[in-house]
């Protein structure tokens, strides 16, 4: 696991596995191939602006980080994991952003990370651009379009507009397994916290995740819980780009459990609440005291087990997991 890199590893998948379906946003189908070609334009943009490898870092004190950082504004889609992939091709390190943050702690943040560059969505464009002055160092803005229509703001670049100015070509400076890979707290314990790992430590996480849970390339995962979170990232990078697996993506919460549906997911980790709300969502066709008689007839449990989980979207999961035990069985009558 010493030479582990994600950025190459995401471009053995596109070539083994090509016209594999990767990511799934909405009417966006991405292909392996695809993903991994659109995160090189995107590192090849990011060089272009002068972003990259700035030192040496065994020449560094271990605190140090020397490479360029690359702020991620973004809600789940495919321009997030885009965003990660170009900033590791590109020898720079993404950072997290909550999308939640107030302004001071995005000031905070954007300060401590010392990023020189956001990718960011136009929902966000008016949060951005109040903190900008307290943030000199930020030079490069890549604004992703969204429902919200917010127009460009002064100096920076539409997404696509930066993928169409970035060569496809693979970049000459290889990334390393000493590259950095930073996360930084949700900021619920004080101001955000970071933390710097490299490619190598971070080999031993998704070896293990993937050693315990098994995922093949057959696998599918539904994304809705931040990216900006550690959980949710390691879920996806260790199906996306350990094994090739599909992501799916949820557009909104409103549109929840239309995409559950359609990605019926073979992987799902939820927060406590979600698990109390599918169990709501039963009981308001089902009250526990009938579905606890119908449970108990052996020839009926099976089928209203079968017919609950594919209401959900749930009926082809493998593996199901939460943040809490009490929600757990709230959900394990239909297992």
């Amino acid at each position: 696991m010493d030479n582990f890199n994600l950025a190459v590893l995401n471009e053995l998948l596109a070539e083994r596995i090509p016209d594999r379906e990767c990511l799934v946003f909405g009417d966006r189908r991405l292909s392996y191939a695809a993903v991994a070609e659109r995160s090189r334009r995107l590192a090849d943009y990011l060089c272009q602006r002068g972003l990259g490898k700035t030192a040496d870092r065994s020449q560094l004190p271990g605190w140090s980080s020397g490479q360029d950082h690359v702020a991620l504004y973004l809600m789940n889609g495919n321009e997030y994991i885009e965003g990660m992939l170009g900033s590791f091709k590109s020898r720079t390190v993404p950072i997290n952003v909550n999308y939640r943050y107030v302004e001071e702690e995005l000031i905070y943040l954007l300060r401590d990370a010392r990023a020189r560059a956001v990718i960011y969505h136009s929902r966000f464009a008016e949060s951005l651009a109040k903190v900008l002055p307290e943030t000199p160092e930020l030079q490069v803005l890549i604004q992703v379009a969204d429902e919200s229509g917010a127009e460009l703001l002064p100096g920076a670049i539409w997404y696509d507009e930066a993928l169409e100015a970035g060569s496809p070509a693979p970049l000459s400076d290889e990334p390393e397994a000493d590259d950095l890979y930073a996360l930084y707290t949700g900021g619920t314990t004080g101001m955000p916290k970071g933390v710097m790992h490299s490619f190598g430590t971070m080999a031993w996480g998704i070896a293990s995740g993937n050693k315990r849970f098994k995922m093949t390339a057959e696998d599918r995962v539904l994304s809705y819980l931040p990216l900006s979170h550690i959980a949710e990232r390691l879920a996806v990078e260790i199906g996306m780009l350990h094994v090739g697996m599909h992501v799916y993506f949820a557009e909104s919460p409103d549109t929840f459990l239309q995409d559950l549906q359609r990605a019926r997911p073979t992987f799902f980790f939820s927060v406590p609440r979600l698990w109390v709300k599918f169990k709501q969502g039963v009981n308001a066709k089902m009250p526990d005291e009938k579905l606890d008689r119908l449970l108990k007839i052996p020839i009926l449990s099976g089928i209203v087990r079968r017919k609950i989980l594919k209401g959900l979207g749930l009926d082809r999961i493998r593996f199901a997991g939460g943040g809490a035990a009490r929600p757990i069985e709230h959900v394990r009558k239909i297992k």
